[in-house]
């Protein structure tokens, strides 16, 4: 048995000292940065008493805090299900009932399921659970827990406009599939290990997104997750381009060339 983030973590291990992400209006993250979030973050949800499989529900903004609550999830073999910071209490109902999950991670307050917020920043913890959803002490580390391949990873669904939403599962393999075709296609573009790729697509539900920041990752590059769809972002996309000069840049085809424009 294997899991895929173990592949990933030697690649971070290798290139501890160089940028994984850039961050507006706070300091970048190193590798070792990364790896020292992640192992908060899956700490954390150990001592939550999670169990590989187990389905985490995060509904939270695009953060670095969150990537690294996404690749937690996927050292310790549970099943990251991100949902749009749109969706009601009530449309969130439907999504808890169809998927059980143990855990849910966002700023709603709810009873059907235990809750957690995510802490960005300086915060000396990343996940504040409810009162006694803690049941263990925090660990310094904790292993990558072994998995197969066809395991899940993450469930997605559909945006729901012809209907109600439809989850479709990533398996562990799936991703390790996506990462490798992607970095491949990065290479064959030209970019190396150290180059930035700046990630102008939506991180919710959008499968893209996650594969070029894997395979980013997967290459040792530099990721530049900035997201897409907000008001105003197009001109402050412009901008950090402008100002950061990134070797790469992943985005819909339509979306690169209204950019161009």
């Amino acid at each position: 048995m294997g899991n895929f983030f173990a592949e990933l973590e030697r690649v971070f291990e290798a290139n501890a000292g160089q940028t994984a992400l850039i961050l507006v209006d706070r300091d970048d993250w190193t590798y070792r940065d990364l790896i020292r979030h992640i192992d908060r973050a899956a700490s954390e949800l150990q001592a939550f008493g999670v169990q590989p499989g187990d389905r985490v529900f995060v509904q939270v903004q695009k953060s670095a805090e969150n990537l690294a609550l996404y690749l937690a999830c996927l050292k310790l073999g549970l099943v990251y299900v991100p949902l749009n910071t749109a969706y009601t209490h009530a449309e969130l109902d439907y999504f808890v009932s169809d998927a059980e999950p143990v855990l849910y991670v966002g700023d709603q307050a709810r009873t059907d399921v235990a809750c957690a917020k995510l802490q960005t920043g300086n915060a000396r913890q990343l996940l504040v659970f409810g009162p006694g959803d803690a049941r263990e002490e925090v660990q310094p580390s904790v292993a990558t827990r072994p998995r197969e391949s066809s395991d899940l990873a993450a469930m997605l669904y559909t945006s729901g406009t012809t209907g109600r939403p439809t989850a479709f599962g990533i398996g562990r393999g799936d991703w390790e599939a996506i990462a490798n075709n992607q970095a491949r296609i990065l290479w064959g573009m030209g970019l190396r290990p150290g180059d930035m790729v700046f990630i102008a697509a939506i991180f919710s539900l959008y499968l893209g997104s996650w594969g070029a920041m894997t395979a980013t990752e997967r290459l040792g590059g530099r990721s530049f997750p900035f997201g897409a769809g907000a008001s105003g972002m197009t001109a402050r996309a412009a901008h950090w381009m402008k100002s950061m000069k990134p070797k790469g840049m992943y985005a819909t085809p339509s979306y690169a060339l209204h950019l161009a424009e």
